[in-house]
């Protein structure tokens, strides 16, 4: 677990977790683009990464040099289901660099098995890509194109099976145009995602937990979940979005 932590100044992404875009996970999921199923190996057995979980951190000025980065950053199947896989629970991120392409909440290539509740994103702009340098012999083809990039939540290529609830965005799309990889991602559910307009929007109490602050009591997302309705809920196809629309939320 990951919790209660300020994390801020950072060159790339806040907490990276998984490895391998899928290409390690059983049916060897080409998770990047270019990527070929099984150029890296074929694998059987499930990852050992499951239960974790990263909670109530506040993620402040990422991506202040890189791109292609989050406040919380995913790639890889990350459990065998959506019980037992990674939980983003209740982190609060903003300050991305204005031009850094970047997802906050970033679910990359593969990513698998990722439940996000009640977590909020402002003051995240969308950047653009930077394919450069050019004019060296490794540059790419394109290393001059600037595409703009990124959203609250998004990912290139990840698999899907990914649960959001509960959560404060600014924007409430998923964003993968970018690196389009269709059907993919399969499985991507919300359900009573809030758009906003900046933090006054957000309950106080979720602010108010994320970072070194402790409250003395322990937050418990799975329980709360639990509560709330199946984490294993499933649109069956690309992307189900229950959105209520702007709205001032109180305290509580």
């Amino acid at each position: 677990m990951i919790e209660h932590n300020d994390i801020g100044d950072l060159p790339w992404s806040g907490i990276a977790i998984g490895w391998g875009w899928g290409l390690y996970d059983p049916g060897s999921f080409p998770g990047i683009p270019g990527a070929v199923s099984g150029q890296w190996g074929t694998y059987d057995t499930p990852t050992t990464s499951l239960g974790n979980e990263i909670v109530n951190n506040r993620i402040q000025d990422y991506v202040q040099e890189l791109w292609d980065g989050g406040a919380i950053y995913s790639n890889g199947q990350q459990g065998t289901s959506l019980e037992d896989g990674e939980l983003i629970a209740g982190n609060v991120a903003s300050g991305k660099r204005p031009e850094a392409g970047s997802n906050t909440f970033y679910t990359d290539g593969g990513s698998r098995y990722v439940t996000l509740f009640e977590n909020v994103s402002y003051d995240n702009p969308v950047g653009v890509t930077d394919l450069g340098p050019c004019g060296l012999p490794s540059s790419l083809a394109l290393c001059w194109v600037r595409l703009p990039y990124g959203s609250d939540s998004g990912g290139c290529r990840p698999y899907g099976d990914l649960h959001f609830q509960s959560n404060y965005f600014l924007d409430p799309i998923f964003y993968d145009f970018v690196c389009p990889y269709p059907p993919y991602p399969v499985d991507v559910t919300r359900t009573d995602d809030q758009v906003i307009s900046g933090p006054w929007d957000v309950p106080e109490r979720i602010l108010r937990e994320a970072g070194r602050q402790w409250s003395g009591r322990r937050f418990d997302p799975r329980a709360q979940l639990a509560d709330t309705g199946p984490s294993s809920s499933s649109a069956g196809g690309r992307e189900r979005i229950s959105e209520p629309g702007r709205k001032r939320l109180a305290s509580r």
